[in-house]
């Protein structure tokens, strides 16, 4: 997790960070939500997407509880991406 992290700061190149994001949607546990938000910040569509997509696996894979993701989702509930309002609603039917 922290190697997938590392190369979302510090790479200068897109796909890399991209596919490090969608890399931590497989291998993070919990202790990656203190970095969703910025993932869901980022101006790329790709990491805003795997963003949310750590939650929906977190959630999915029970390794996480709806208090531990709530604020999160809270604040996607009005995200600019489409894409991350409908997978917060498609999540919130879920754990309801």
């Amino acid at each position: 997790m922290e190697e997938c992290y590392r190369i979302f700061k510090e790479s200068n190149n897109l796909d890399e960070k991209i596919d490090a994001v969608e890399l931590l949607r497989v291998v993070a546990d919990k202790r990656v939500l203190k970095w969703v938000p910025e993932f869901l910040e980022h101006e790329n569509p790709g990491i805003q997407n795997w963003g949310i997509g750590i939650i929906d696996q977190l959630l999915f894979s029970n390794l996480c509880d709806e208090e531990d993701v709530a604020e999160i989702l809270d604040k996607a509930k009005n995200h600019s991406s489409k894409y991350v309002r409908d997978k917060v609603e498609e999540m919130s039917l879920m754990i309801e």
